[in-house]
C-alpha cells in the first residue's frame, strides 16, 4: 500500500486553477508537473476545512463549494434510487461534492494512460478498439479525501473497505467508449480468496457532466425503459442505463444470491457525442483483497500477480511504480517482477511449483471479512425503499442536495429525471 498523501498542500494553487478555468483558458500541463492542484472554492484555499474546523453550512449537506469536512458526510437514502432489479443497480444522486470531483481529476491527470483491456487467450493487457478510453489506479488510502470517499462507498454499500479494489480513473473524449463487458473475472488465480475472491459489486462515480452520450448502458437488463427515447443516444436505448452526471455514483452488483456471475451485469460505456467525460471506479470483492501487501515467493519462484502486468510494463508502470510493480530489494517481490525483467536468472513460473501455501495464505495476511451477500441485498433494498417513501412524503429542500443543479425545484423532480 503506498504512503498516504496528505491533501492540505494542494490547496494553495487552487485560485490560480479557478480563476483560469473561469476565463476560458485551456490549462497546460508543462514537464514535471506534479497535478497538485484542489479546486475548493469558497473556501478561499484556508485549508480549514481540511483540518476539521466545523462549517454550519457544509454540516448541513450544502454543496459550498469546498471539500468536505472528512468524516462528515453520511448516506442519505433519499437520495438514492433503485433503477432496476435484473440486474441489481442503484443510483445515488449527488454522492460526491463538485470540489470532490474536481479534485479526483486534478490529482489523476499527470497519471493517465491509455486504458487496456484483458486478452482472453494469452491473459494479458492489450490496447483495444472495445476500450478507448484513458485511464489510472489510485492506492488505497492515496490520501485524506480519497479514503474519505472509499469510507462512504463502504458505508453506503455495506461492503468492507478491505474487500475494495484502487479507484480506477478513466476519461472519455469525443468517441470514446468501453463496449459492453463483465467485471466479474473469468480466470482462476483472480479469483482465489488469498486475493479476495471474485468482485462482487462495482460503484461508478461520474466526476463531470457530459453533454451528450456517453451513458453507462446494461444492455442485457429485463427492462428497457428508454427505447425509441430520444433523449438518450441509441446505445443507451439497449437496455436501463444512467447519464453521467457530475457528482452521481452508481452501485452494481456482478454477482447473484448464489454468489455466481450475474449475467444481466454486463454493461458498457456509451460513446461520447458531445464533452468529455470523466468516471472514478471502485470494485468490491468477496473478501479482503490486498495487492499491495509485502510478499516474497517461494525461492527459485519468480512471477507476475496480475495479467495485466505486461502492458503496465509497456506502459512505464515499472519505473514510475516500483514499489507495486517490483517491490523493494531484500524485503519483498513487487507484483510485476517478470514483466519487469526484475527475476532472477532461471527462476520458474507459478505454474510450474506448487503455490498452495502461498494462496492459502498461511500467515494469515489477507484473511479479511467474508460479505454475506444475500444480506446485503436486503439490506440494500430495504434503504432504496424507505428513500423513496422519505421522498414521497417529505421530500428535503433543493437547499440540501450535494452537487445538484439549481435549476431542480426538489429533489423528487431531480431524481426522476
Amino acid at each position: 500500500m503506498g504512503r498516504r498523501t496528505r491533501a492540505l498542500p494542494l490547496v494553495s494553487a487552487v485560485l490560480l486553477g479557478f480563476i483560469t478555468t473561469s476565463l476560458g483558458f485551456q490549462e497546460e500541463r508543462l514537464p514535471g508537473w506534479q497535478g497538485e492542484v484542489a479546486r475548493v472554492g469558497a473556501d478561499g484555499g484556508s485549508g480549514s476545512r481540511l483540518r476539521g474546523d466545523r462549517d454550519p453550512a457544509r454540516d448541513s449537506g450544502a454543496d459550498t463549494g469546498g471539500l468536505p469536512v472528512l468524516g462528515s458526510i453520511h448516506t442519505d437514502g433519499s437520495r438514492i434510487v433503485k433503477l432496476s432489479t435484473q440486474p441489481r443497480a442503484y443510483l445515488y444522486r449527488g454522492f460526491l461534492r463538485q470540489a470532490e470531483c474536481d479534485y479526483v481529476q486534478e490529482r489523476a491527470k499527470p497519471k493517465l494512460e491509455k486504458s487496456t483491456v484483458v486478452d482472453n487467450k494469452t491473459g494479458q493487457s492489450v490496447p483495444s478498439n472495445i476500450r478507448t478510453s484513458d485511464g489510472m489506479f489510485f492506492d488505497r488510502h492515496e490520501d485524506e479525501i480519497i479514503e474519505d470517499i472509499e469510507r462512504r462507498i463502504a458505508e453506503w454499500t455495506r461492503i468492507p473497505w478491505e474487500n475494495g479494489e484502487g479507484i480506477q480513473v478513466l476519461r472519455y473524449e469525443i468517441g470514446q467508449k468501453y463496449e459492453p463487458h463483465l467485471d466479474a473475472f473469468s480466470d482462476k488465480f483472480n479469483t482465489e480468496e488469498s486475493r479476495g475472491g471474485q468482485r462482487m459489486a462495482t460503484v461508478l462515480m461520474y466526476l463531470s457532466d457530459v453533454e451528450e452520450g456517453g451513458e453507462t448502458v446494461f444492455p442485457r437488463s429485463v427492462d428497457k425503459p428508454h427505447k425509441g427515447d430520444p433523449n438518450w443516444s441509441e446505445c443507451a436505448q439497449r437496455g436501463v442505463a444512467v447519464k453521467a452526471r457530475k457528482g452521481d455514483a452508481l452501485l452494481f452488483w456482478s454477482l447473484d444470491m448464489d454468489q455466481k456471475v450475474d449475467e444481466l451485469s454486463l454493461h458498457g460505456g456509451c460513446p461520447v457525442i458531445k464533452g468529455t467525460k470523466w468516471s472514478a471506479t471502485k470494485w468490491m470483492h468477496l473478501k479482503s483483497f490486498d495487492m499491495g501487501g509485502a510478499f516474497r515467493f517461494p525461492e527459485g519462484v519468480c512471477d507476475d500477480q496480475n495479467e495485466q502486468c505486461e502492458g503496465w510494463a509497456g506502459m512505464g508502470e515499472c519505473d514510475k511504480n516500483p514499489k507495486y510493480m517490483v517491490g523493494t530489494a531484500g524485503r519483498d517481490d513487487g507484483n510485476c517482477m517478470r514483466a519487469c525483467g526484475k527475476c532472477p536468472p532461471g527462476s520458474k513460473r507459478k505454474e510450474q511449483v506448487d503455490m498452495s501455501k502461498y494462496l492459502k495464505d498461511p500467515d494469515g495476511i489477507k484473511k479479511g471479512v467474508e460479505v454475506d451477500i444475500a444480506d446485503i441485498f436486503s439490506k440494500t433494498d430495504v434503504a432504496a425503499d424507505q428513500g423513496e417513501s422519505a421522498r414521497k412524503t417529505s421530500p428535503p429542500a433543493p437547499s440540501k442536495l450535494i452537487g445538484v443543479d439549481d435549476s431542480y425545484t426538489d429533489l423528487a423532480r431531480y431524481l426522476e429525471d
